[in-house]
């Protein structure tokens, strides 16, 4: 198939560790256990908007308080998780929605013995993705509000930034990291932002306009008949800035 070729050999290029220092997966990677790699995926992929720069920095800011997470989290309360961050501010995330978010990852290692086993038990034997079991887990997560940093389902999201979360644990390769072994990876949904949806329309993939997760859907059965067990595959590869001349 002509397609695949092209694609396979954008991700034999464009897939490998060399371009990780451009994406904030380069922080849960310095991780070797479960329960921290799971919590610093998720803070790492929720601040993952606006500059790279900004978003390295605002994570170096964090993990640095955070140097055990799994034990920083389990003793957290929110007197000291406000004293830490206090002045932490990322775009439009303040160090008070910092401090709830932190709280709501407690309050799910309280629930479950860790956040994959959480979000395993929201998805249901016949779901064809991921879609129905993000908006229930984020039902449950968000018992302290963080609107910046966990979109609202209602506002029909793509839930980009927990999509991203959800392939870097899930997938395994040179990029992603996939210690989350009960979940399918052909249930994932491709993490739409702008830089994806821009290349999914020149690509032809979609012409919607939106990017909504009905769109972000659309494109992730694109990549499914291409590669139907692992269809989020070429994302990292497709989105690493070097490529976009490819598209001329």
């Amino acid at each position: 198939m002509k397609e695949k070729n092209f694609f396979d050999n954008i991700y034999k290029k464009y897939n490998i560790k060399d371009f990780v220092y451009s994406d904030p997966i380069q922080f849960p990677l310095k991780f070797k256990e479960k329960n921290d790699i799971e919590i610093v995926a998720l803070i790492s992929s929720s601040f993952a908007y606006g500059n790279v720069k900004q978003i390295i920095a605002s994570l170096n800011k964090i993990f640095s308080r955070m140097k055990e997470p799994y034990r920083y989290i389990k003793n957290l309360d929110d007197k000291k998780v406000k004293s830490d961050f206090y002045g932490f501010k990322h775009r439009f995330s303040d160090f008070n929605e910092l401090g709830n978010f932190l709280l709501n990852i407690k309050r799910i290692y309280e629930k479950y013995p860790d956040i994959e086993t959480a979000f395993k038990s929201k998805i249901k034997k016949d779901d064809r993705d991921v879609s129905n079991a993000i908006y229930l887990f984020v039902d449950e997560f968000c018992f302290y509000k963080t609107p910046t940093l966990i979109p609202d389902p209602s506002k029909k999201s793509a839930f980009k930034r927990f999509n991203l979360f959800l392939r870097w644990l899930v997938r395994e390769d040179e990029i992603d990291i996939g210690i989350w072994k009960n979940i399918d990876k052909r249930l994932l949904i491709i993490p739409l932002d702008t830089h994806m949806h821009q290349i999914s329309k020149e690509l032809k993939i979609t012409k919607r306009n939106d990017t909504s997760m009905r769109t972000a859907i659309e494109i992730t059965d694109f990549f499914k008949k291409i590669n139907p067990n692992d269809p989020l595959k070429y994302d990292f590869s497709l989105t690493r800035a070097p490529i976009l001349k490819n598209f001329k």
